[in-house]
């Protein structure tokens, strides 16, 4: 059985309101979700992290996870929420597009540099 449960409280750092929900089966914690109301832009948000552990994948924590997520987001007074996924992350972009997500025109460039 999936139980999913929210921290005590929510994350706050420098003016910033992070929130977990984890889901657990049989006190095994098997994924999580990470979501951010942004402090700065009034009324939006982010998914930062989503993950679920390899042998519990397709099995709908995933969902369960973004509802909680997208719930807490909402009584946050988020109205509009961002995602990011690396292209080759099909299951992840085709959960976030059952949510209703739809690729934006490009706000923002991706850079990155080899070191």
């Amino acid at each position: 059985e999936i139980t999913s449960k929210n921290f005590e409280q929510s994350l706050t750092h420098e003016g910033q309101d992070y929130h977990y929900v984890v889901a657990e089966i049989d006190n095994q914690l098997v994924g999580f979700i990470f979501v951010e109301a942004s402090p700065v832009y009034t009324g939006r948000g982010s998914i930062i992290d989503l993950f679920i552990v390899q042998e519990q994948r397709n099995q709908g924590i995933g969902k369960q996870l973004m509802e909680q997520g997208l719930s807490w987001l909402k009584a946050k007074g988020v109205e509009k929420v961002g995602v990011d996924a690396h292209k080759s992350n099909s299951a992840a972009i085709h959960l976030y597009k059952e949510f209703g997500f739809q690729e934006e025109e490009e706000t923002y460039i991706s850079l990155e540099k080899t070191l």
